[in-house]
């Protein structure tokens, strides 16, 4: 998105892709396999459509062609905003590059490869991140598979698209991987570069009891972590009040900058570029104004704050009772697996605007397993032993955020109440809603609040 100074108008750059599939569907088409193309290139792809579906791109060149018409393109001036993926994947996204770049012509293949590279993005301001964005964690058994993959197919980064396409059809079941672009990602990896965790419940403990604590039966088992690559491709700003988040991107730029000076062979006091700022990163903190936090938020206490067993009610009986009791409530919760309209899930929630006239029920729970299990390594590997805590704050900070602080409404007085289980509040939540930086504040009610 890129604003003009004499007209506000946002102007979206999305991906290639997006934009064909719209264009596709407005003319009842079905998109065009890639891998059925003659050639991978770009040219080469629009030259099918354009054989097959010629209204379809009649409508990609007149998009194309207007694009920049009315908005003058200037180097090193233009400002684009667009979506977490295309920065994500601008360097290796040939299609979404080249053709947005103001002097593509599909009839000239000739300088592509010229004006692909130029498109340059330099510095981003990135909102909104999120952990897996920054860092891939890989279980083992998934891990190997890839490894063996890739020993077979060493070649990979340089087959046609349509051998790749055939290759992943006959790899037979990997039920973690969605579809052949997750594949491709994962056949690129540097897997050498990858460091392997085990969990250890002894360094980040979690749960209750001994023999039936299901987050000490993850330990022992097998992680492999690696840094993305794409954040190291422009100088980044970014903007979060997730205390979790924000200690995980700066650890692993720390990290990075490690192994760059261990590959040059220069002591890190050698260097000026120590410094976060100087390794391309920095925090856009925005200062907690004193008169909105902490904020204080009633703690109820509900032994159904907790994931469905069969013969014993959870977390939907919950949902369902207080969403019956207040029907223009919205609960924040995960574990309802979509079964009780009404109800947002944690990650769903982020960020949104329209929940401030809204009472606001949050129930905590505990981790799924799985995801203990990858907070574990990853605590272990950067060094946050604290990681569980600084996870539920920041889960409870942004869901409370949804109609309090900023949002706080204008129109009403809202409630906002957070429900957890006993044991939870007693190992957990008590502790991350007391820390330093966390922007809320609980304090236990009796009644029931709804």
């Amino acid at each position: 998105m890129r604003e003009n100074p004499d007209d506000h108008r946002p102007v979206v750059i999305k991906s290639f892709n997006s934009i064909y599939r719209d264009f596709c569907e407005q003319e009842g088409e079905q998109p065009i396999d890639r891998a059925m193309a003659a050639e991978s290139t770009l040219s080469s792809y629009l030259a099918e459509i354009k054989t097959h579906q010629p209204k379809v791109f009649d409508l990609l060149e007149n998009y194309r062609t207007t694009f920049w018409a009315e908005y003058k393109f200037r180097g090193a001036v233009t400002t684009i905003f667009t979506t977490h993926a295309i920065v994500q994947t601008w360097q290796e996204n040939h299609f979404t590059r080249l053709w947005h770049h103001p002097k593509f012509d599909p009839e000239n293949p000739d300088p592509q490869r010229e004006l692909r590279n130029s498109f340059v993005i330099a510095e981003v301001v990135f909102d909104k991140l999120e952990i897996d964005e920054f860092l891939d964690i890989l279980p083992h058994r998934l891990f190997q598979r890839i490894q063996e993959i890739q020993e077979t197919y060493p070649a990979w980064k340089h087959m046609a698209r349509a051998e790749r396409v055939g290759i992943y059809g006959g790899t037979g079941n990997l039920p973690q991987i969605k579809s052949f672009e997750d594949f491709d990602y994962l056949m690129r990896l540097e897997l050498r570069e990858f460091a392997e965790v085990k969990v250890d419940f002894d360094q980040i403990p979690f749960g209750h009891g001994q023999e039936t604590n299901l987050y000490k039966k993850k330990n022992g088992r097998s992680y492999h972590l690696g840094i993305r690559e794409w954040p190291f491709y422009f100088r980044i700003g970014f903007l979060t009040t997730e205390i979790l988040t924000a200690s995980v991107v700066e650890e692993i730029f720390e990290q990075h900058a490690g192994r760059v000076r261990a590959k040059a062979q220069v002591h890190p006091t050698d260097l000026e570029e120590t410094t976060k700022t100087k390794l391309n990163l920095t925090r856009l903190d925005i200062p907690d104004p004193a008169h909105l936090y902490p904020i204080k938020i009633p703690l109820f206490i509900d032994a159904r704050a907790r994931a469905n067993l069969p013969q014993k009610p959870g977390i939907t009986q919950l949902a369902k009772e207080l969403l019956g009791a207040n029907p223009d409530a919205v609960v924040i919760a995960n574990g309802t697996n979509g079964d009780v309209e009404g109800v947002q899930t944690f990650q769903g929630c982020k960020g949104r605007n329209d929940l401030v006239d809204k009472d606001i029920y949050i129930i905590v729970t505990h981790l799924a397993p799985d995801q203990y299990a990858e907070l574990n390594v990853i605590g272990q590997w950067l060094e946050i032993p604290n990681i569980i805590n600084l996870f539920y704050m920041d889960q409870i900070n942004q869901a409370v955020g949804r109609n309090q602080g900023f949002r706080q409404s204008n129109q009403r007085e809202t409630k906002t109440v957070l429900i957890s289980s006993t044991r939870l509040f007693r190992s957990v939540i008590s502790k991350c809603c007391s820390e330093e930086g966390s922007r809320t504040v609980l304090y236990e009610i009796y009644d029931r609040p709804w």
